[in-house]
């Protein structure tokens, strides 16, 4: 019988990068460590110059201090988030992936149900065809090895394999973190806030990508959605330029 892993160490401070007028929050994607400036450069240096931005790690709020991370649910999580924004009114918000499930969640908190929402590869609700697509990923860190599960999803995103072991500074942590996010992934279903949500909102999605599709984004609920070609997962990383101008087409600059 397995020996139980620590539980790790809930961290909550929002990261905060570039020096643009422009103030937007970001929910990040799920990763194996809180977000840092090196995601942020990587991930959002093409817009540091126009854009501030606030990135939030969803697996990082103060709510959840008391919590196993394998005891969390989508509820306790969007409860938390809930209370943490409580008070704050945001003008825009990306949410990237898990970041932007998370994002679905908190769409009619007031902090955000005035703000432009854009979901960047993200789904509305858990459709099988992900579980088929991320089965041999759930399945390493069903054997807790969190390293071989980053190599089956990068080449699911990238198409590229990942060579180099990252140098994680509590493995057990991150692969909780990926255990516990894969799971939430699996049982995402925001149709319900996606349906009372009043202002739109915005799905965009990579054309070649292996995860998202029309049809894997199960649903938009009457919220728009549009396409970027010659891209797969990450976005804001393959076509920085073809992102922001969807995002001024679709007039959700504020």
């Amino acid at each position: 019988m397995s020996k139980p892993l620590p539980s790790p160490k809930f961290e909550f401070a929002p990261l905060e990068f570039g020096y643009g007028d422009h103030h937007t929050v970001v929910f990040a994607p799920l990763m194996a460590e809180p977000p840092d400036l090196h995601f942020a450069h990587r991930w959002l240096g093409a817009f540091e110059t126009s854009h501030r931005f606030t990135i939030f790690d969803p697996l990082s709020v103060p709510g959840l201090r008391n919590h196993l991370l394998a005891n969390i649910d989508w509820e306790s999580l969007q409860r938390a988030w809930a209370e943490e924004l409580h008070g704050k009114k945001f003008a825009e918000a990306w949410g990237f992936s898990f970041g932007g499930c998370l994002l679905q969640k908190l769409a009619n908190v007031p902090a955000l149900e005035q703000a432009n929402l854009i979901f960047l590869s993200t789904y509305s609700k858990a459709h099988s065809l992900l579980s088929e697509r991320l089965e041999e990923v759930c399945a390493h860190l069903k054997a807790q090895n969190a390293f071989a599960a980053l190599q089956s999803l990068e080449l699911l995103i990238t198409s590229e394999p990942l060579t180099t072991k990252p140098e994680w500074r509590c493995e057990s942590s991150s692969l909780q973190r990926l255990q516990a996010g894969f799971r939430l992934l699996l049982s995402h279903d925001a149709h319900r806030e996606l349906l009372l949500r009043k202002k739109r909102a915005l799905f965009i999605l990579g054309t070649d990508s292996r995860l998202m599709s029309l049809e894997t984004l199960n649903g938009a609920c009457g919220h728009r959605v549009r396409t970027i070609g010659s891209s797969q997962m990450r976005l804001s990383i393959e076509q920085p330029a073809a992102l922001l101008r969807v995002i001024h087409e679709e007039g959700l600059h504020a």
